[in-house]
């Protein structure tokens, strides 16, 4: 694999479009980088992922990678916050982090959900070594799993009806959902969950537990809950995972059309 520092700071940056306000550039202990264009940034090949000073890591796609110094690169026309890293592309990463290319020299060393919570003793050695040699390294690391918490859902709409205010959304997924010719992708999950949480003064008021995209919130428990209709409602909306509990959470103020 190729490891790396960042040489500079890396700031928060946007999700979902091409981020052209800022670059990184990185130092690398060897190999090389080539432009891949827009077509191969869209499908994150390659893709670098940035070590925060919390141990958490932002996965970015690039589109340009251009040859600065020795062993320097500078790369611009950045993805941002991919393969569920969108919370790390709020934070600002400073200077002389460590980053890795992701490509296929980066192999996984333990995954589904059978392993999940096991802790694994690891020693690590130049492959000229033994695992016994004094210069190997010692760690231990828990399969976690970060890699199945569901995504956030998006394109929250609301809107009042005689009944109450109706909650649409658009769930998201990790397999397979980039496809463009089908009515729907298909679902990560084996039970559809979610849990809505109506939110007041920062403090969840009332929650909920539906299994479609759409959630009626009852007149009757606006009114109890606020005193009165409301033209604007904080929301909470997160997906649930049978294996992992809660995903990602989409929060928002809703503006609450007629």
């Amino acid at each position: 694999a190729r490891l790396g520092k960042l040489l500079g700071d890396c700031p928060a940056g946007r999700l979902w479009v091409w981020d052209e306000s800022c670059s990184l550039t990185i130092e690398l202990q060897g190999g090389v980088l080539t432009s891949p264009g827009d077509l191969n940034g869209l499908s994150g090949s390659p893709a670098l992922a940035i070590e925060g000073a919390d141990g958490t890591w932002e996965v970015i796609s690039f589109a340009r990678a251009e040859l600065v110094g020795p062993k320097q690169w500078r790369l611009s026309r950045l993805l941002r916050g991919l393969g569920g890293s969108e919370l790390a592309a709020q934070r600002f990463v400073a200077a002389g982090a460590r980053c890795v290319v992701l490509d296929r020299a980066v192999k996984p060393l333990r995954q589904g959900l059978s392993a999940l919570g096991e802790v694994w003793h690891w020693r690590v050695a130049a492959s000229h070594l033994d695992y016994s040699d004094t210069m190997a390294v010692a760690l231990d690391s828990t399969v976690s799993g970060a890699a199945l918490i569901p995504l956030s859902p998006v394109g929250l709409t609301t809107k009042r009806t005689p009944q109450g205010i109706v909650l649409n959304w658009i769930r998201r997924a990790r397999s397979d959902a980039d496809g463009w010719g089908v009515s729907d992708i298909p679902m990560d999950e084996d039970v559809e969950a979610y849990q809505v949480s109506i939110i007041k003064q920062g403090q969840t008021i009332r929650q909920m537990m539906v299994s479609t995209t759409s959630c009626l919130y009852a007149a009757t428990d606006e009114w109890a809950d606020f005193g009165q209709a409301q033209s604007r409602l904080w929301v909470s909306i997160r997906q649930i995972s049978s294996a992992v509990g809660p995903g990602a959470a989409l929060t928002a103020q809703a503006t609450i059309l007629s």
